[in-house]
């Protein structure tokens, strides 16, 4: 698997944020790394498909390339189901331990679908649209997939789709950063409410059913 230094994701962030055309000059300034790690990253970058190298009059540019619209593999729904079916993206009894696991099987499915649509990963996984807008708009607007875990994630879809362990530990830091990045009390407290108890698939939680079933019974009583 294609391994990535911290200073990657920092150049990509920086041409994410600045038109996506810097010259090195420019991207020294903005990164504060000296232009020999510039170099080094962008040829990373350029391995992953994330960035290239221009020189147009004696004068050399770094350019982003947009992740890629396309799914990692035509038959993405499926792995997407065999996987949560093999590695269930919820915590029984634990109603944020779900939430979070949610989270993760949106930004997953935008990796793996090559999509940034929130309704055609709600429609993959289940979960509310509203929920999937959320989780999708916190990663865009900290670059969460633009970080190191989420290019270790999906080159391990690419090399290693069918091991599941080694996707759910790639999936378990990409969730980190989004925590890490995005978490703030009103945030986690959003994405309870809209995800309404639904977990991929359209199942519901179980144990909201029970705690409202005894609610209801101790009322009658």
């Amino acid at each position: 698997m294609f391994e990535i230094s911290r200073e990657e994701p920092l150049v990509l962030l920086a041409l994410d944020k600045c038109d996506a055309v810097m010259t090195e000059t420019c991207l020294g300034l903005v990164t504060g790394l000296p232009a020999e790690e510039i170099q080094k990253s962008v040829t990373s970058l350029a391995k992953l498909g994330r960035a290239r190298r221009l020189l147009l009059e004696d004068e050399t540019y770094y350019v982003l390339i947009p992740l890629s619209s396309q799914p990692v593999f035509r038959d993405w729904k499926e792995w997407l189901g065999t996987f949560c079916a093999l590695s269930p993206q919820f915590v029984e009894g634990d109603t944020l331990g779900t939430m979070y696991a949610s989270c993760g099987v949106v930004l997953l499915a935008a990796l793996v679908g090559g999509t940034r649509d929130a309704e055609s990963i709600a429609c993959a996984t289940m979960l509310p649209v509203r929920f999937a807008m959320l989780v999708l708009g916190m990663a865009e607007r900290q670059g969460v997939l633009s970080l190191g875990s989420a290019f270790d994630l999906q080159q391990t879809i690419r090399e290693r789709s069918h091991d599941f362990d080694e996707v759910e530990k790639r999936l378990h830091d990409l969730k980190e950063d989004l925590w890490e990045f995005c978490w703030r009390p009103e945030i986690e407290a959003d994405l309870c409410t809209l995800r309404e108890g639904r977990q991929f698939g359209g199942a519901v939680d179980r144990w909201v059913d029970q705690e409202v079933l005894g609610a209801t019974t101790g009322f009658v009583m």
